[in-house]
């Protein structure tokens, strides 16, 4: 009588049906002729013995044209013989082998299969022969193929749009910082209040435009999923302080005011003050727009506190014209105004809140708006921060005074194609006891760096020759130690280039975006020497 072969796993599992059932070679038959995969089954020496109906099917081989033949029929030349060597290695010494293959049909075209192929034991478990499952794939593979290279092509246009960004950035904020680097230069000189008060107009209306610029940038970069945050020590009291400043002109062109509230003690934080602003700007700003002979509260809470960080709340209320409560659901969503009319009457490009609301999430806090239409809108923010490791206060640069720290005998080289930009640069350097000299693109500014010894470089990175960051590259890869290791400073109006990669990975020392201020030459001018 022969034994009866029991498929089992490698793991030493069998097929189990109920107790004293012996299953006919018919009832076997009929099984497998209606799997909907194919099914080979083979001796131990590999020679075929079975083959079930959708194995016919696939391959379009017939059952006689297989049977006593070896799988070699159907093998492609895709795999080597090692691959087929280690596969039978692994089926001969008891283990079920599953990988994707690529066979061949009759006519000799491919199809990408999924195939698993277990042992067959006996009862005493010795291997009797083989059973295999053939799962056609191809489908699966061609949608795969095209998923990832419609990936490739989306990460392409992402890069690309980027990149357009970049230069339409530079292109906006480098007249724009000549524009307000003059105007800095002339309030330093201007005595008549009526010129500074013009000088003042300037300054907002450049500042509206780079918050534009900023919005859409930063908006565009969190859908791409490309924006990184900074983090750096700051004291978001000066923040909120800074916000009433910029904006109390424009508020009290409305006949309202703004008033900051804030704790006696708020400890300094670790985080990116820049979009902090940004988010205190838009939301303050948004408030000035819509309230008229009124007052905007800009409030600081501590709402948790713990030994390394903190939870602060933001509450920025006005007692404006409100906001319908139908408007409210809508308040985030991008461009959207409460109604068109608002739009015709205050202006704006409804992306301010869009924006706000992304970073605020961005930053891992939340936004919430309370109103009632004539009585005004509170939007409260909650953001977490890690504290401060430093506890000294920052230096801040207040009205152009000299209250910051000089750098006397300090020599810096100014590299940029522009040359107002080069003079406004060279001017605020002085301010700082900074010698500056200047060169129009990155060979010349190579040429006078490897000539004599400067102790920073200030390079734009978009200038023709030599680019900054050719020439960056350049100066790293010198053999002059000198001219290697000097603090190389990257002056852009494409701020995203470094949020998308760590400073380390560039060949710069630091960078500062414009338009420049006084107070972003004097920041990186302290990162460059006052810790030497």
């Amino acid at each position: 009588m022969a034994t009866p072969i029991t498929p089992r796993s490698g793991d030493g599992r069998t097929m189990e049906v109920s107790p004293g059932t012996q299953l006919s070679k018919n009832q076997m038959a009929a099984a497998l002729g209606c799997a909907g995969e194919s099914i080979v089954i083979t001796d131990k020496t590999g020679v075929v013995q079975y083959v079930n109906p959708s194995f016919t099917r696939l391959t379009d081989f017939t059952a006689a044209e297989v049977l006593g033949h070896k799988p070699g029929l159907w093998r492609s030349t895709r795999h080597t013989a090692d691959f087929y060597a280690d596969l039978w290695n692994c089926i001969t010494s008891g283990k079920v082998w599953q990988g994707e293959v690529t066979n061949v049909k009759r006519d000799r075209s491919t199809y990408e299969a999924l195939l698993t192929i277990a042992p067959i034991f006996d009862e005493q478990a010795a291997i009797q022969g083989y059973v295999s499952t053939i799962s056609e794939i191809s489908s699966y593979k061609k949608l795969q193929k095209e998923l990832r290279q419609a990936y490739e092509d989306l990460q392409r246009e992402s890069a690309a749009r980027s990149r357009n960004l970049a230069y339409i950035s530079h292109d906006i904020r480098t007249p724009l910082n000549g524009l307000m680097g003059l105007v800095t230069i002339l309030a330093d000189k201007v005595q008549a209040a009526e010129h500074q008060e013009l000088l003042a107009t300037m300054k907002r209306a450049g500042q509206n435009i780079l918050a534009l610029v900023d919005n859409i940038l930063d908006d565009s970069q969190i859908d791409a999923d490309r924006l990184q945050l900074d983090a750096v020590d700051f004291d978001l009291c000066d923040s909120l302080h800074d916000v009433q400043q910029l904006l109390s002109a424009r508020a009290a062109a409305a006949h309202s005011v703004i008033r900051v509230e804030v704790p006696d003690l708020v400890p300094r934080i670790s985080g990116d003050a820049n979009r902090v602003s940004r988010i205190l700007q838009n939301l303050v700003g948004n408030a000035t727009k819509f309230t008229e002979n009124g007052e905007i509260r800009l409030r600081l809470e501590i709402a948790e506190e713990s030994t390394d960080s903190v939870l602060l709340r933001l509450i920025v209320s006005d007692n404006g014209i409100g906001i319908e409560e139908e408007a409210q659901k809508r308040i985030f969503e991008q461009f959207s105004q409460a109604n068109s009319s608002i739009c015709r009457r205050f202006g704006g490009s409804g992306l301010g809140l869009t924006i706000t609301k992304k970073l605020v999430e961005l930053m891992q806090g939340d936004i919430s708006v309370w109103s009632q239409p004539g009585q005004g809108a509170r939007f409260t923010v909650n953001l977490p921060f890690k504290k401060a490791r430093t506890m000294s206060e920052s230096i801040k640069e207040q009205d152009g005074s000299s209250k910051a720290l000089p750098f006397p005998g300090i020599k810096a080289l100014v590299c940029d194609d522009d040359e107002l930009n080069q003079k406004i640069l060279a001017r605020l350097l002085a301010k700082y006891g900074v010698e500056a000299e200047t060169a129009s693109n990155g060979r010349e500014g190579l040429d006078l760096l490897i000539g004599k010894p400067f102790h920073i470089v200030f390079i734009d990175l978009q200038m023709p020759i030599l680019d900054g960051e050719q020439m960056a590259r350049l100066v790293r890869e010198s053999s002059d130690l000198r001219v290697a290791q000097t603090p190389l400073v990257a002056v852009t109006g494409a701020a995203h280039y470094f949020q998308e990669r760590a400073l380390a990975d560039t060949s710069f020392s630091d960078y500062i975006v414009k338009p420049i201020s006084p107070q972003l030459v004097l920041q990186s001018l302290q990162r460059a020497f006052s810790a030497k």
